[in-house]
């Protein structure tokens, strides 16, 4: 591995392999057959007052029950796909915000390198 490079964790190539060939849900689909369906809001999005969720909110019991969902990946594949405020906060597809946006980087990236060679 070459210095500067960061290694991508197995379940996020996962991630990645599947948001590869997943239609992209509307949103109804997803309040419809989500397992969250129900739960309290606030455990998949944290206040809007908190500034660095990564280090202020827990998002464990989010995780939890994205884990058991069987819609996961195209909850995240939807939310990769928003440009909106509400979407890149709190956790979707069992993944946070810093998460979708390193999984969102490194999907770019192999597209622009597809794109090269």
């Amino acid at each position: 591995m070459t210095q500067g490079k960061k290694r991508i964790p197995a379940d996020v190539k996962l991630d990645m392999k599947h948001l590869a060939t997943v239609e992209v849900p509307g949103r109804d689909f997803l309040l419809a057959h989500g397992a969250c369906t129900g739960a309290e809001p606030g455990i998949f999005f944290p206040p809007i007052s908190y500034e660095g969720e990564r280090e202020f909110w827990d998002t464990g019991p989010a995780k939890a029950i994205c884990g058991s969902c069987r819609i996961r990946i195209p909850c995240l594949a939807y939310a990769n796909s928003q440009n909106t405020i509400v979407h890149t906060r709190g956790v979707w597809g069992g993944r946070s915000r810093d998460e979708r946006r390193s999984i969102h980087n490194a999907l770019r990236y192999r597209e622009r390198t597809r794109d090269i060679a």
